[in-house]
């Protein structure tokens, strides 16, 4: 018979834990729905050189023993989101002066590697996206963007190469020296 209520036990505390964790994942999953409404609150203010207060947010406070797995709400500092947003990059222009805007922002917003290999991946147009586009997806981080983008648009020979064009440069029948 305690046999019997021992293993009873065993399950009701097994099943009490396998309800402690759903509940904690699911604090989780709200936390992290509230941040992400945050963000999207924060993108949509881009632009605003403000720091972002502390918010109240939802933290899940749960122990191995805690079979209640309620979640209290703790004052947490968020880093600031996207307060400056980097211009887009489509080719065009110097990549040397696009990625010292670049770095700028994303030193200013306190990005990380992940973080700003996302926002450059966004960031580009045209024919920078097309390098993007050429990237494996297991090599889509940032180092390997940022690598791919400067061999395509900083090429070491680029000088020489100009020099060469100006050289063989001819004048149309349609232009004028003026």
């Amino acid at each position: 018979m305690a046999q019997v209520c021992d293993a009873s036990l065993r399950e009701e505390l097994e099943a009490l834990r396998r309800k402690n964790e759903a509940l904690a994942e699911k604090c989780d999953t709200l936390a992290l729905e509230r941040h992400l409404e945050l963000l999207k609150r924060d993108n949509m203010r881009a632009g605003l050189c403000t720091p972002v207060p502390e918010r109240e947010t939802p933290v899940p406070q749960s122990k191995p023993n805690d079979f209640e797995g309620n979640a209290t709400l703790k004052k947490t500092p968020l880093k600031p989101l996207s307060i400056v947003k980097a211009a887009r990059y489509d080719g065009q222009s110097s990549w040397r002066d696009y990625r010292a805007h670049f770095e700028t922002c994303a030193e200013i917003n306190q990005w990380e590697n992940s973080d700003k290999g996302l926002h450059l991946a966004v960031s580009l147009r045209g024919q920078a996206q097309e390098v993007l586009g050429n990237l494996a997806h297991n090599s889509r981080d940032y180092d390997s963007l940022l690598q791919a983008l400067k061999e395509r648009f900083e090429p070491p020979n680029q000088t020489e190469l100009y020099r060469v064009q100006l050289r063989d440069r001819r004048q149309k029948a349609s232009e004028t020296l003026g």
